[in-house]
């Protein structure tokens, strides 16, 4: 199962029941925090910090720990630096070359 999909479908149904406020969508959202911070899921994190209702309740601790899974996995960066781009593009380049010549062998 992709966990960060089961965590959009607990944060759906947390938007569904409109209820953010009752105690069994309160123990959901800790719930789906503590599993998140538990599995390290950069995807997971960045729903959850993103939802209103869901962060709202979070501690300055947790909210920490999620924004660094977020950062961990790269994600909300922007692109890749500079030294890993060029990297690669090299990389990249590299297997094309070699494909072309596995392609063209074939013939």
């Amino acid at each position: 199962m992709d966990f960060a999909r089961d965590a959009r479908l607990d944060l759906a149904l947390l938007d569904t029941a409109g209820v953010t406020g009752h105690p069994r969508a309160q123990g959901t959202a800790r719930f789906l925090t503590a599993r998140t911070l538990e599995r390290g899921d950069g995807y997971a994190a960045r729903d959850v910090l993103a939802h209103p209702a869901v962060a709202a309740a979070l501690t300055l601790a947790e909210q920490q720990q999620l924004a660094e899974s977020v950062s961990a996995c790269g994600l909300d960066q922007g692109g890749l630096p500079a030294e890993l781009h060029e990297t690669f593009g090299a990389a990249l380049n590299r297997a094309a070359s070699a494909l072309t010549r596995i392609l063209a062998a074939s013939r």
